[in-house]
Formats: structure tokens, C-alpha cells, sequence
């Protein structure tokens, strides 16, 4: 990949964005702003493949790098507790209750 549309990728997933040496470092650089903002958001670490320069592409050593993600850790939280606990309750439920109906003759 070259030319002006590898570089604006690069900047969007790495230019511009402070660097943290581990997973550890970049928790405690979140919970810092957590503290200091008063308010927990979605902000997350995550890895980065890109180089310092653009035009290695993603051949770098991953990196870590601090951004929001889609969802918040609660939301996260709940979908986990409705996927393993709630939805099959309701979906045994629905299926208990189809196998107890009559069957209407036509």
C-alpha cells in the first residue's frame, strides 16, 4: 500500500496517539483519568501493529495505544449476563410452553 490513502490510514490508527509500553501501563494511565475526570467511560487499551513510520505498513511489533470502545464495561457486563442467564431462560421458557399448546385442527 502507498500514496496519500496509506498515510492518512496510518494517522488515523496510530499518528497523534500516545504509545504505552504494556497492557498495565495504559490501565493505569485510564484509571488516572477516570479519577482525575470523576467518570468512568469506555476508554480501553487495545494493540497497534502500525510502525512509527507509515510507510512500513503493519509490520511493527504491536504496541498499545488507549481508545474509547463501542460499548461500555456495564454494557458489556449486562449483554454477558442476558446472553448466558436471562435470554435462555425465556427461550425455555417459550419452548416448553409451544410443546404444552394443543395443535389446532384445520
Amino acid at each position: 500500500m502507498s500514496g496519500r490513502n496509506a498515510y492518512f490510514n496510518w494517522l488515523a490508527q496510530h499518528g497523534r496517539k500516545r504509545v504505552y509500553r504494556s497492557r498495565w501501563r495504559a490501565w493505569l494511565a485510564i484509571l488516572s483519568l477516570w479519577a482525575r475526570e470523576r467518570k468512568a467511560d469506555s476508554l480501553m487499551p487495545y494493540y497497534c501493529t502500525r510502525t512509527d513510520d507509515w510507510r512500513a505498513g503493519r509490520t511493527g511489533v504491536p504496541h498499545v495505544h488507549i481508545g474509547h470502545s463501542r460499548y461500555s464495561q456495564v454494557a458489556r457486563l449486562r449483554h454477558a449476563v442476558n446472553k448466558r442467564v436471562v435470554w435462555p431462560y425465556y427461550r425455555a421458557r417459550s419452548r416448553w410452553r409451544n410443546a404444552r399448546k394443543p395443535v389446532r385442527e384445520r
